[in-house]
Order: C-alpha cells, then sequence, then structure tokens
C-alpha cells in the first residue's frame, strides 16, 4: 500500500535584525501567505491530507495551520512532533544570518567545532526515524509533514540514498538545480511503497506564483 508525504518547509519569517533565531520568531505576513498559496496549490491538485504532523516550533505550527486554511472542512488537528524541529544550536542564537551565508557550513567549520551546535547525523537520524513512524502508522495515507530547511534537506537525501553517509552542507547545497533544498515555503511530494522505500518524488514551488 502507498503512502503520499508533503515534506513541506514553513514559509518566511518576521525577522528584522536579521538574525539566528529559536523556535519561538513567527512567519511573516508574507510568509503566512505563501504558505496559503501553497495549500491552494495541494487543494487545487487534489490533494487532500488525512493528517498532518509538524515540528513545535511556531513558525512550523503557523504554516502547518495557513496551509490547513484551504482544508475548512477537514477539522485536522495538527500533531507537534519534536523530532521534526530545526537543529538544537543554543550557541548559535542571535548571530547574525549574514555572518552564517559567509561561513556556508556552520557543522564543518574549524572555529565552530567546540560550540553546541546539533549536526546532521543527530537531526537527519531523528526526522528519517519521525518519517518512519509516519509511515507505519499511517499507512496508505497522505500526509502534510512541516519542518525546516536543514533537516528537510538532510531527511530528504538520506531518503533519497539510503545507507549512504550525509555529505556536507556546502555539498547537499550544490547538488545539482539545488534540487535537495528546499526554499522556504516550498515542499517535496514523497511517494512510498508499503516497505517504507521512495517509488517517486516530485519539487512543489510557488515562485511562479509570488
Amino acid at each position: 500500500m502507498q503512502t503520499t508525504i508533503f515534506l513541506i518547509r514553513h514559509g518566511d519569517l518576521e525577522n528584522p535584525k536579521g538574525i539566528i533565531y529559536d523556535g519561538t520568531i513567527s512567519l511573516s505576513e508574507f510568509g503566512k501567505e505563501k504558505m496559503r498559496v501553497l495549500g491552494r496549490i495541494f487543494r487545487k491538485s487534489g490533494v487532500v491530507p488525512d493528517v498532518v504532523v509538524s515540528s513545535d516550533f511556531l513558525r512550523a505550527m503557523q504554516s502547518s495551520a495557513e496551509i490547513m486554511s484551504n482544508y475548512p472542512g477537514l477539522n485536522l488537528s495538527i500533531e507537534p512532533d519534536p523530532r521534526l524541529q530545526d537543529p538544537d544550536s543554543p550557541d548559535m542564537f542571535g548571530r547574525s544570518l549574514v555572518w552564517l551565508a559567509e561561513i556556508i557550513d556552520p557543522y564543518t567549520h574549524p572555529a565552530l567545532q567546540n560550540l553546541r551546535i546539533e549536526r546532521p547525523p543527530s537531526f537527519t537520524a531523528r526526522m528519517v526515524a519521525a518519517i518512519k513512524d509516519i509511515l507505519a502508522k499511517y499507512q496508505g495515507k497522505t500526509v502534510f509533514v512541516v519542518s525546516h530547511g536543514d533537516p528537510t534537506a538532510f531527511a530528504m537525501w538520506q531518503l533519497l540514498n539510503p545507507g549512504k553517509s550525509l555529505p556536507s552542507l556546502r555539498e547537499l547545497k550544490n547538488e545539482k538545480g539545488r534540487v535537495m533544498y528546499l526554499e522556504k515555503g516550498e515542499a517535496w511530494r514523497v511517494l512510498f511503497d508499503d516497505a517504507g522505500n521512495v517509488i517517486e518524488h516530485e519539487h512543489i514551488s510557488t515562485r511562479k506564483i509570488l
């Protein structure tokens, strides 16, 4: 029995200081609109979710709610799952996003190795475990899974390359067409067989609409 998961990255943020943020930062109005547009794309494509599972961070829960505003008759509860959170990296909070862009890969940068930064093997393992549990619990269903940039990227890579060692963030972002790293408010449609293997996947973007 095939199961469909829509692996979704949350929308754009209200972040006027341009800093690395924790779980309390909110979506911007543009971010909320982008998630509503993504939901309309799903609905117009005939997609009807049976379940919505989200990171419990505010921006992810808000994104889930904005998507589901397109399905007023469903009355589905959003199931929070902390395994879908952004990396737990308290020593990064409050630092400049400009600085982060210059660093490129905080997980491997020599000057950051002693900081409290959750590394890809850790957050990828919890992401994939959450997805595997969803596949077992909701076999044959359509599930919206809302998470964050690095976790969705590495989890998607691991699902497509089971058993292989993870690439670096730099390598992952440089993959042809940057297909593995979602922009905010984008999604993957991933079709799984009954053994949890990926049969097919499709990138879904709002870029041509917004």
